[in-house]
């Protein structure tokens, strides 16, 4: 780790040395590529209230949500081909990498290619209500830092299981209006490298994240229409091929335009993970569905979001496990680079441990954000 941290710095070190005068944003052109730094911090300050306290009984808190320097390298060949390297370095003192993404890039006529430490096609390509939400995105925000959603809630709204392991990925060129994606994960909890199928034990294997999507106008509206499907190989801590494998699909579609946006996606995750035994009971690791509305003008913008997620508990283990979520959100450009968003959350949980004895929770969440990019 240490070893990691000093190349990151050594890395960052050598960038700010070499910008000299160059413009902000800008840090320099380099013999081979041209060279950029940005980055992104967020605060925020927040106030919850629910049922079910442990971890959360102060009531408010302070948090540094965000933290990170973006180091870029772009060129562009004779032949029309665009190339360049990605790293995201992670710098708030609670991390425990030094980089977040680490990837590559060639792009053309051709589509485009990435490599390396991303997350796979389905992450980029699928739609959910979150999409026109503002702020930080309502309750794809920061809900879950201050609620207890227990052990056995739904980790939605995404659907990309392989994150920022290694992989590689591919996007075609959009043609009347469609394309379409697809990208190769060896090992879903390795990053940096994957070596072999059994690599690391209890994690999915071979996992391939497929997308297909469709962008257009009408009458002045931009409309977006996205479908998803990742799968893969599952096996338990032992390297045993006994669970439901994973097998996720979503669907999801946005009508934006005149300031207005309007977005709905649903989500089924299958029996993906599950065990062999808790299948035959027919649980399943549940679906959701959201919606999302929004309006902006000039510095301003507001939004209203709905998640509803369920997971079907085995027989005997009492009732399902939902969680049923309504953002409002609204943010502020204060000046370039500085937003402020505010955003209240009003949650309830139930079942939220699977149990047969059902613990629910309910509560709500307002956070204050200030967002500052650069």
């Amino acid at each position: 780790m240490l070893h990691k941290t000093l190349l990151g710095t050594t890395f960052l070190a050598g960038a700010i040395a070499f910008s000299g005068v160059a413009e902000a944003g800008s840090v320099g052109t380099g013999s081979n590529m041209f060279v950029k730094m940005g980055g992104t911090f967020r605060f925020h300050g927040a106030s919850y209230s629910q049922d079910i306290r442990p971890g959360f009984t102060r009531g408010y808190a302070f948090h540094v949500d965000e933290g990170e320097i973006k180091i870029s390298a772009s060129n562009k060949a004779d032949n029309g081909i665009k190339y360049g390297v990605v790293v995201e370095l992670n710098v708030l003192t609670t991390d425990t990498k030094s980089a977040d993404e680490v990837y590559a890039y060639l792009k053309g006529d051709f589509g485009q290619i990435k490599m390396g430490d991303e997350d796979d096609v389905t992450d980029k390509m699928s739609i959910g209500g979150h999409k026109v939400l503002v702020g930080r995105g309502g309750f794809d925000g920061d809900v879950a830092d201050y609620f207890n959603f227990g052990s056995d809630a739904i980790e939605g709204p995404g659907v990309d299981e392989t994150s920022d392991a290694t992989k590689i990925s591919y996007f075609s060129p959009r043609m009347n209006g469609f394309q379409f994606g697809v990208s190769y994960t060896p090992d879903d909890g390795a990053s940096g490298a994957s070596f072999g199928e059994k690599d690391n034990d209890g994690d999915y294997e071979n996992v391939w994240g497929t997308g297909i999507n469709y962008s257009g106008k009408f009458s002045g509206m931009k409309v977006k229409l996205a479908a998803t499907y990742e799968y893969g190989d599952s096996e338990d801590s032992s390297g045993n091929e006994t669970e439901g494998d994973l097998e996720t699909v979503s669907f999801g579609g946005s009508v934006s335009g005149n300031g207005f946006g309007l977005a709905v996606g649903f989500a089924d995750f299958g029996e993906k993970g599950l065990s062999s035994s808790k299948i035959a009971l027919g649980e399943t690791k549940g679906s959701y569905w959201s919606v999302g509305v929004s309006y902006g003008e000039g510095p301003w913008g507001v939004s209203a979001g709905y998640f509803a997620s369920e997971k079907q508990q085995p027989t005997g283990s009492g009732s399902d496990t939902t969680v049923d979520i309504i953002s409002l959100d609204g943010e502020y450009k204060v000046f370039d680079g500085y937003k402020i968003g505010a955003s209240l959350n009003f949650v309830e949980a139930k079942n939220i441990n699977g149990t047969a004895t059902a613990v629910n929770n309910e509560g709500t969440v307002f956070v204050l954000s200030n967002m500052f990019k650069f």
